[in-house]
């Protein structure tokens, strides 16, 4: 059973990473620093946004003496609003679900239990059906590579120590980064809870800095996405979010 509770935090843990804009860190070759710019301006700069992303990566979630594995494939077109994501077993690479967004509409297949639901994004409250106690923009935020940044009234930008502070009324957060100004650590000490988040293994894709590995925490929950490959802003064709009906047969329409 809890097993299969992790299989559907994954599932949905790739619907909130898909529901919401896609960016990364678009930041390019980096150039000689201009001490002058500040990093939470830096910081916007790098949120921009990016049009395609096919990928595979490896996903794994802890908690406590719990942990599951799987593979995974991407594939999104942020213009088009359309992406897939299939989640296969590890080791013997059997697929598990299957997810698929056109426009407003999505297929979701759990090949495991022979079902497959209609979702509509609108109809869930993500937080409370995954189990996780994250906030949904913050989670979303950061397996897109992105930081979120809350709204704050006191902004402190300290160069030196390369560290952004941000006080607002969720909470304070705290953003460090290094020494090409990528964000490699973000803490968000909110009054009711404290989330940690690390972007790890940059590496350069098409002319572009992104983060290969996304680890985020709180308490004894650890949700981490490693990519193994990854190809941005190249052409993505309409079959690639294509599925085929008939893998249907037999299974039990839930929604």
């Amino acid at each position: 059973m809890r097993k299969g509770r992790g299989y559907i935090f994954l599932l949905l843990i790739v619907l909130l990473f898909n529901s919401c804009t896609l960016k990364t860190l678009r930041v390019g070759i980096p150039v000689e620093a201009d001490e002058s710019i500040s990093l939470l301006t830096r910081l916007n700069s790098y949120n921009d946004m990016v049009i395609t992303i096919k990928g595979k990566a490896l996903a794994v979630y802890r908690e406590g003496g719990k942990t599951v594995s799987l593979k995974t494939n991407i594939i999104t077109d942020e213009k088009e609003s359309m992406f897939r994501v299939d989640l296969f077993d590890f080791v013997f690479r059997k697929p598990l679900i299957s997810i698929i967004r056109k426009g407003g509409d999505v297929l979701a297949v759990i090949y495991t239990r022979k079902e497959y639901y209609t979702l509509s994004f609108e109809d869930f409250d993500f937080q409370k059906m995954i189990g996780f106690d994250l906030p949904k923009e913050i989670l979303v935020s950061a397996i897109a590579g992105n930081v979120y940044i809350i709204e704050g009234e006191a902004v402190v930008s300290d160069s030196d120590n390369l560290t952004l502070s941000i006080e607002g009324g969720a909470g304070r957060e705290l953003i460090r980064f290094n020494s090409k100004y990528l964000p490699v650590e973000v803490k968000y000490d909110y009054s009711t809870a404290l989330y940690y988040i690390r972007f790890d293994k940059y590496k350069i894709v098409d002319n572009f800095y992104f983060p290969h590995k996304i680890i985020i925490k709180n308490e004894d929950r650890m949700f981490e996405i490693n990519y193994t490959d990854i190809d941005v802003n190249i052409a993505v064709e309409n079959e690639a979010f294509s599925f085929d009906d008939s893998v249907l047969n037999g299974f039990t329409r839930i929604n």
